[in-house]
């Protein structure tokens, strides 16, 4: 770097007159110019530089609940880069809503892509990448945003199942709660399916998504009934929910089932 002073050049001439003659003078200012040469590429006044921002950020979808995040590196890596900062944000009509940045870091300056896992179904995030070298964090990537996808809601929470008669026809009600995770979408309806626990095909019942119970009907007495809850939205149904009924002990509405039998000596056992 060079430092110059300006020059300047003053000159003024002042005529004394006298009882014989007229002399002359002439007055110059003179400003000199000095110049220093100082060391650009002295310690002290070398400026460090950080990485500049990744480019070509992406992020793809993985599956509901993880994506995959990579970029190029910076055109200016200003020395050896160390590593990346993957920095995510939840965001709500399109703004943050996490007081909390929370980032991922990777310790390899070759690796341009990682996995982010654990995120929320069905919701909206931003993502963007900055790297960092030995003099700090460089600059930040444009941001990117993208939906997870979405899940079957998980399976009702169960409340109770009671009998409405104790004498044929049975009848019973089953109550559950809303299931504990939606995935930001609504309940369009429960499934039940319920049966003898010894027998194979259920009888099915389909009520509507804000309604949680559901009348039983047809239930024969002194059997053990399995009962499953499932709840369906926009991407399928969920996971069941399983309850338990045992109807009390009457008469028998069919013939003793799997009736088997041995003659010895004359006589009969079952």
């Amino acid at each position: 770097m060079v430092t110059i002073t300006a020059t300047t050049i003053t000159t003024t001439t002042i005529t004394i007159p006298t009882a014989y003659t007229i002399i002359h003078y002439c007055f110059i200012l003179t400003v000199i110019v000095f110049a220093q040469l100082i060391d650009a590429g002295s310690p002290k006044q070398r400026i460090q530089k950080v990485p500049s921002a990744p480019r070509d950020i992406d992020v793809a979808l993985v599956n509901a609940s993880a994506v995959k995040v990579s970029w190029e590196k910076p055109l200016y890596a200003n020395g050896d880069i160390i590593g990346y900062y993957v920095y995510k944000d939840r965001l709500l009509n399109g703004e943050p809503i996490n007081d909390k940045l929370q980032r991922a870091i990777i310790y390899d300056q070759h690796k341009t892509h990682t996995l982010i896992t654990d995120l929320e179904p069905n919701t909206e995030y931003s993502f963007r990448v900055n790297a960092f070298n030995r003099h700090g964090d460089g600059e930040f990537s444009a941001s990117k945003k993208i939906l997870t996808g979405g899940l079957p809601p998980s399976e009702p929470q169960t409340h109770s199942v009671n009998l409405l008669n104790d004498e044929a026809p049975l009848r019973a009600r089953v109550d559950w709660k809303p299931p504990k995770f939606t995935y930001n979408l609504p309940i369009n309806k429960y499934l039940i399916w319920y049966k003898p626990f010894e027998h194979i095909d259920a009888r099915k019942l389909e009520v509507p998504g804000t309604q949680n119970f559901a009348i039983l009907d047809g239930l024969f007495m002194g059997r053990l009934y399995e009962i499953n809850i499932a709840a369906e939205n926009d991407d399928g149904v969920g996971v069941n929910a399983t309850e338990w009924l045992t109807t009390p002990v009457g008469i028998p509405e069919a013939e003793p089932l799997n009736v088997r039998y041995e003659i010895n000596a004359n006589q009969v056992e079952l």
